[in-house]
C-alpha cells in the first residue's frame, strides 16, 4: 500500500459563481458612484467648483382621450 497523499490546490481555479459575484460587486460599486455623482447639485473641492444646472426643454406630453368601441 502506498501511504502518500496528494494535495490539490484550488487557488488557481475560479468558478462561474465566483466570477459572477466579483463582476456584480464591481458593477454595484460603479453604479453607486455614478448615482451619487449624478445626485450632486453643488460640489466644492479645493480649486474646483461645480454647479449642476438642469435645463428642461421637453414639451408637455399631449393627453389623448381614449375611446372604447365594442363591436
Amino acid at each position: 500500500m502506498d501511504n502518500t497523499t496528494t494535495q490539490t490546490s484550488t487557488t488557481g481555479i475560479y468558478t462561474t459563481e465566483g466570477i459572477a459575484m466579483v463582476i456584480a460587486g464591481i458593477s454595484a460599486a460603479i453604479v453607486s458612484i455614478v448615482y451619487s455623482l449624478k445626485s450632486v447639485k453643488h460640489s466644492d473641492c479645493g480649486w474646483f467648483s461645480c454647479d449642476q444646472k438642469v435645463k428642461d426643454d421637453c414639451p408637455e406630453p399631449e393627453v389623448k382621450e381614449r375611446v372604447l368601441t365594442f363591436v
